[in-house]
């Protein structure tokens, strides 16, 4: 199935557009339709007030944050076993009523795709640092996605992020 896109400006021949979901040139098409800032509220951490980096979510009551800014949240503050927005009592152990949300993290990778850019970047700096001091420590928790993935072809800008 193929779309028609209409150039209004030049008056060009309709391009066509493969509706192929995986495709950057369908994606930026779908894009430029919508207004980003209706969806901003919806895709940032309460915590932090940024959008929203490997989102998890609170299983009761649905509020999503970003993982780190949640885990802090949850070990800095020890009294604190209620959602930060809602309040809903989480019991003894709130880190264990949380769980990732790929969904609406992917959502926020389409939407801004600068930002997973940026997180390679960030990634590829600690790794570089790692190698400089003598080799990397070993993460367990490192997702799958980034295990693949070979930072050696990344260049590290001198400008600070």
């Amino acid at each position: 199935m193929e779309e028609e896109k209409k150039d209004n400006k030049t008056g060009d021949k309709p391009k066509k557009i493969d509706c192929d979901p995986t495709d950057p040139a369908y994606i930026d098409h779908l894009l430029n339709g919508i207004d980003k800032t209706v969806f901003d509220p919806y895709l940032r951490c309460y915590i932090c007030k940024g959008f929203l980096r490997d989102a998890h979510t609170i299983i009761e009551c649905g509020d999503t944050f970003c993982k780190s800014c949640v885990c802090f949240y949850f070990t800095s503050v020890k009294t604190s076993i209620s959602c930060p927005v809602c309040k809903e009592d989480l019991g003894g152990r709130p880190l264990d009523h949380i769980v990732p949300d790929p969904s609406i993290q992917k959502i926020v990778d389409i939407l801004y795709p600068e930002f997973k850019e940026l997180d390679i970047k960030a990634i590829n700096a600690m790794y570089k640092t790692f190698e400089e001091d003598g080799g990397l420590p070993i993460d367990r928790e490192l997702k799958e996605e980034y295990r693949e993935i070979d930072f050696s072809k990344f260049k590290v800008s001198d400008d600070p992020m």
